[in-house]
């Protein structure tokens, strides 16, 4: 719905969004990973992510109208933070 306004109200605007692959939207729901967002991020109050897209481009299927443009991932900055996780840019 929120796409479709915008595509209506601002034709021909490009919008940048932050999205999941549905694969880490399931890896989500395990202790672990509820762990870690709670004392690595400082999420509380049981946060659950519910949507995830599988590629890039997924966002093409809802509308003709809507264009994939490109993508970027952390890995691509080889952030030296990110340490040995740079590998799997």
């Amino acid at each position: 719905m929120l796409l479709s306004i915008i595509n209506h109200e601002l034709p021909g605007a490009e919008l940048v969004c932050e999205v999941t692959n549905r694969y880490w939207v399931d890896k989500m729901e395990s202790r672990y990973m509820q762990w870690k967002f709670k004392r690595q991020l400082g999420m509380k109050g049981g946060a659950v992510f519910t949507f995830g897209v599988p590629n890039g481009s997924y966002f093409e299927e809802w509308s003709e109208n809507y264009h994939f443009l490109d993508e970027w991932t952390y890995f691509d900055d080889n952030e030296k933070k990110l340490g040995l996780l740079n590998l799997f840019s």
